[in-house]
């Protein structure tokens, strides 16, 4: 399955990359090979994610990459990751 991100997703991705290469550069590349770890396995596994308790309505669905929390949606024939969220940021904006 074709996974896709959100303009606000990648914005989401680069601030927190950007941030964590200031404090540590190490981390920040570990961060970034979780991520795209988690994304191969979605390929195989759309809806291996728990549905976001603040959403569900929706049907979002997302993996903990502690600290963060990548929200996605399953559509037809493609993952939409949705957000890249710090776990502690208000939801309300998701």
């Amino acid at each position: 399955m074709r996974v896709r991100w959100t303009r606000l997703a990648l914005a989401d991705l680069i601030a927190a990359r950007d941030h964590l290469v200031s404090e540590n550069p190490v981390a920040a590349e570990a961060m970034l090979r979780t991520v795209r770890e988690a994304v191969q396995k979605l390929r195989k596994h759309p809806r291996m994610g728990r549905v976001v308790p603040e959403r569900r309505s929706l049907g979002y669905r997302e993996i903990i990459l502690p600290p963060f929390r990548l929200v996605y949606a399953v559509a037809r024939d493609e993952v939409q990751v949705l957000r890249f969220w710090h776990a502690r940021r208000d939801p309300t904006g998701m």
